[in-house]
């Protein structure tokens, strides 16, 4: 952490870069949320795509395996670019950034996100609950 802080001190960044550190209301923190970035190197079936999507918030991800490609449909409902490509990863954040006025990116994710609600995911278990036990 304190690596951070050096490096956003660093860069004069200090009044547009904060540490908030551990968030309790994540559903207070979405709401004024415009972008949610990930940009793990490696990641599994990501909760955090989950979360900012459940609450109508875009992605801009990493195309790493296993996890961002299943949740976010690039162009759609976030941007997914190439490993390490931080000029890319940039660009797309500065432009949902830019059009974050812009009604229909929202609109994709949180229909985006539905594949994922309680309702449907139970009714996939039970479709495969009644495959396995046939």
């Amino acid at each position: 952490m304190r690596n951070l802080k050096k490096m956003i001190e660093d860069q004069d960044l200090t009044d547009n870069v904060f540490l908030r550190g551990f968030v309790t209301d994540l559903a207070a923190e979405f709401s004024k949320s415009h972008v949610n970035l990930l940009t793990s190197r490696m990641e599994g079936f990501s909760l955090a795509l989950l979360e900012a999507s459940s609450y109508g918030v875009p992605s801009v991800s990493y195309n790493i395996d296993y996890g961002p490609s299943e949740i976010i449909d690039d162009g759609q409902t976030g941007y997914l670019v190439p490993l390490d490509d931080e000029e890319e990863l940039y660009n797309k954040v500065r432009m949902l950034l830019e059009c974050h006025d812009s009604e229909a990116i929202y609109r994709e994710v949180r229909i985006g996100a539905d594949r994922y609600n309680k309702v449907n995911t139970g009714e996939q278990w039970m479709q495969l609950i009644e495959v396995l036990n046939k």
